[in-house]
């Protein structure tokens, strides 16, 4: 079976309404507290920098190279421009300087931001697991742990882009489209994103050949590895300076 991914968005669409409105792409894919965080920062901001200069930053034909910049911030660029002075009738000054800095700086990150949007990092992939379960990583470890032929490993990794990368290079799984992977059906578990980097939890009926794969292989690059075998637990920490 392949694993699941949770990510329910159109990644055009999402970019679209992210170019328009800074949070407009997490707000769409339903991440209201990234939309409303990103959507603070970028415009708070470019706002600042609109102020600082005297709402004189944003002008295409005075700073065509800085307004390249500047468009990303979207609908506040385009106010920007349309409540833009007569430079004739205002003095120039290090004001202008610091707020066209300010309002590039915010139209570039919400460059970042749009990519954040439509290329989301998952939170996580579930394999062999059914996805309206809504398990967790703690829960699939401890139910894991109290099946009596099981054996398996819980590891926590810097970001799931890692986890995901690590999964790639287990000898008896196969890599699918894009980020998922494939397991034997004995093998059940999943990557769960958490508040400092991703945990890896897998486990099931499998041969002593594929128990020593995921030890090699996961304990290689994870911070801290838990492995259960037999009703036995080992945990193993990687030195802070390799982390």
């Amino acid at each position: 079976m392949k694993a699941m991914e949770r990510h329910a968005n159109d990644p055009l669409m999402a970019a679209v309404l992210g170019l328009i409105l800074p949070g407009g792409g997490h707000l769409y894919g339903g991440r209201f507290g990234k939309a409303l965080f990103f959507f603070v920062l970028i415009v708070g901001t470019f706002l600042a920098g609109l102020f600082l200069s005297g709402f004189r930053a944003v002008s295409y034909q005075h700073q065509p190279y800085w307004f390249l910049g500047q468009a990303f911030a979207g609908l506040p660029a385009v106010v920007a421009v349309l409540l833009s002075p007569d430079w004739r009738s205002v003095r120039l000054g290090a004001g202008l300087e610091a707020g066209t800095l300010y309002t590039t700086v915010a139209g570039l990150m919400n460059v970042l931001v749009i990519m954040d949007a439509a290329f989301p990092v998952p939170v996580r992939l579930l394999i062999n697991v059914p996805e309206e379960e809504g398990v967790g990583p703690r829960e699939s470890y401890e139910a894991l742990k109290r099946s009596p032929a099981a054996s398996g490993v819980m590891a926590t990794f810097p970001s799931m882009n890692v986890a995901v990368q690590v999964l790639k290079k287990l000898s008896f799984t196969s890599a699918g489209p894009g980020d998922r992977v494939e397991f034997p059906p004995s093998i059940q578990g999943g990557v769960f994103k958490t508040s400092t980097g991703a945990l890896i939890v897998l486990g099931g009926s499998c041969s002593e050949k594929d128990r020593a794969e995921l030890r090699k292989v996961i304990g290689k690059h994870a911070r801290k590895t838990r492995l259960f075998a037999e009703g036995k637990e080992e945990v193993f920490r990687k030195p802070w300076w390799k982390r």
